[in-house]
């Protein structure tokens, strides 16, 4: 699903996709909630620079627990693009 969202973002307008950037974001994150813990896909999300909410309800919408809130990694994209998830950061 990245690689597919990466594919869209750099050829969509190639192949005459409309609307593209909104489909790249689906994708990424349907790859994140599938468990791929793709962080590339994370990065993208990130530097779109959505509000507390939008991750507050990406968290909620983990029902097969498959983001990797807690792994190095992971913080580390959010602290970079500036994201705090918690309120009380």
């Amino acid at each position: 699903m990245s690689v597919l969202s990466q594919r869209i973002l750099t050829q969509g307008k190639k192949f005459h996709l409309d609307e593209s950037s909104k489909k790249a974001l689906v994708y990424d994150l349907v790859s994140i909630l599938l468990g791929s813990e793709n962080l590339v896909s994370l990065d993208r999300i990130c530097k779109k620079k959505f509000n507390y909410d939008f991750y507050e309800s990406l968290y909620n919408s983990d029902y097969l627990n498959c983001i990797p809130k807690e792994s190095h990694e992971w913080k580390k994209i959010l602290k970079k693009n500036k994201i705090k998830i918690d309120k009380d950061e």
